[in-house]
């Protein structure tokens, strides 16, 4: 038996951050439509240039291009719970 297709998919983006740009970023994308429809900034993070949601559509992972992280020359990986009626 077929599994009924999802038209509603909440979308991440990661970016780099500035003065205009502040961490991860949500959208409502309807696949019958094509829209997205903005949820705004979810997630203050540095740089979190990399983004992947687990299998389950529970967490989020967040890669972190930082220079320093406590203290030591490195990344960071965040994860994160998520809300799927908010998308935070």
């Amino acid at each position: 038996m077929e599994r009924p297709r999802r038209e509603n998919y909440l979308v991440y983006i990661g970016t780099y951050t500035s003065e205009q740009s502040k961490g991860i970023y949500a959208y409502r994308f309807n696949a019958a439509t094509g829209q997205f429809v903005p949820l705004g900034l979810r997630q203050r993070r540095v740089n979190p240039s990399f983004l992947a949601v687990h299998p389950n559509h529970k967490i989020l992972y967040a890669v972190n291009e930082i220079g320093n992280f406590q203290n030591q020359s490195s990344g960071a990986i965040s994860a994160f719970a998520i809300d799927s009626h908010t998308g935070k």
